[in-house]
């Protein structure tokens, strides 16, 4: 495991783009977009690798306040080996060393791999309130 880069960016798009459930928008997920993101957080995202070949990945940033998880990914073939649930950790562990001691995420309804491995993770869903959006 090791800290995400820039360069990682073909891979890490192909990895999203072949998982199931996960929404990846022109906009934030495009190369500029995730430069974007690292450049703010640098030292919370992180890969798997396996012979050369990124088979994980999460982003994980914070506003100072609150950390938010995103687009953890696991190639299909790696899956059930630990990799997400290291993935999590490694990102969670990085946030609390910057002083971030709370961390959400979104997860879409239908998607019921990721749900599963969440609620195993030991995160909570919450009923009482809607998240919205707007493209500005």
């Amino acid at each position: 495991m090791r800290p995400l880069r820039i360069e990682d960016y073909p891979q890490i798009y192909r990895l999203w783009k072949s998982c199931e459930g996960v929404d990846i928008n022109d906009i934030d997920e495009s190369r500029e977009g995730i430069e974007k993101y690292l450049q703010r957080n640098p030292s919370t995202c992180f890969v798997e690798e396996r012979d050369g070949k990124i088979v994980g990945v999460i982003m994980a940033g914070h506003d100072g306040r609150r950390g938010t998880l995103h687009h953890l990914a696991v190639d299909r073939q790696y899956r059930r080996r630990g990799i997400g649930t290291a993935l999590c950790e490694k990102a969670m562990g990085a946030l609390k060393e910057e002083g971030i001691g709370k961390a959400g995420l979104f997860v879409y309804r239908n998607n019921e791999i990721g749900l599963s491995f969440w609620k195993k993770e030991g995160f909570s869903d919450h009923d009482d309130y809607d998240y919205y959006d707007i493209v500005i």
